[in-house]
């Protein structure tokens, strides 16, 4: 129910209302539509502000980003995804109705995104630089009998 009332409200009145104030966010790999977000306000360069969103699609594996905002609450209004934090692998599902904060030091990714999840955001504290974070390359495939000495290895079933 909310997620049809927020599409039509940011989608069809709001951003054709003030145009301004909606950008779509493409993913940095290739270009496709990551996420839509309204702005409700504040100003982009002072930080401080609120907006809506919605996740279209998610980041890919190898991709991470950061905010430049110094403070980050955001509360999921419908359905949910799942973020990866950066370093340590950790996966967070936000579902709604929820909330969390980050900061400019966190760095994430959307692991996955349901259709019509939408989330609003407010924002406080000046901007900061941010931008995109690849994952370190994966360590290459070594055969374990170089490293594991033979009196440690486990005989074959």
């Amino acid at each position: 129910m909310w997620a049809v009332l927020l599409e039509w409200l940011v989608m069809r009145v709001l951003a054709r209302a003030l145009p301004k104030r909606f950008r779509l966010i493409p993913r940095v790999e290739d270009g496709k539509p990551l996420l839509r977000q309204f702005r409700l306000w504040g100003s982009p360069s002072r930080g401080s502000g609120a907006y809506l969103q919605s996740f279209v699609t998610n980041e890919t594996v190898g991709s991470f980003h950061n905010h430049r905002w110094p403070h980050m609450r955001s509360f999921v209004l419908s359905n949910f995804f799942v973020e990866e934090r950066y370093p340590g692998g950790t996966f967070i599902v936000h579902k709604a109705p929820s909330t969390y904060t980050m900061d400019s030091t966190d760095i994430h990714r959307l692991a996955a995104v349901a259709p019509e999840t939408w989330t609003l955001f407010i924002t406080k504290g000046p901007t900061r630089e941010w931008g995109y974070f690849k994952r370190p390359e994966a360590v290459p495939y070594v055969p374990s009998d170089r490293y594991i000495p033979p009196e440690r290895r486990v005989p074959p079933l």
